[in-house]
């Protein structure tokens, strides 16, 4: 079974799959609603998909690693590092020969 989540209903990805669920806003969800609806509905896998998506699920990793989810990302520090393009440019570049 696949499920599927997104904010906007008209997602056209929603025809797609088993089981749709229209989430909130990242921003404004508490991580124990999305691990409750997991756990309701035995999703173990979350692949995050948008850039704010991967940073958000990387920092609630271990709560949901806790809880027998497993999500597709990094660690927050790597995430954090490599969306972070200057920084990452900046610690990254071979010095000059």
């Amino acid at each position: 079974m696949t499920d599927y989540s997104d904010l906007n209903d008209n997602v056209i990805g929603r025809y797609f799959v088993d089981v749709f669920w229209k989430m909130e806003r990242l921003e404004t969800i508490n991580i124990d609603k999305i691990v409750n609806y997991c756990l309701e509905n035995k999703i173990k896998y979350i692949i995050p998909t948008r850039d704010e998506d991967v940073i958000f699920f990387s920092k609630h990793y271990h709560k949901l690693m806790e809880n027998g989810i497993f999500s597709f990302v990094s660690s927050y520090d790597s995430v954090a590092f490599c969306f972070d393009k200057l920084n990452f440019y900046e610690k990254s570049k071979f010095p000059e020969v």
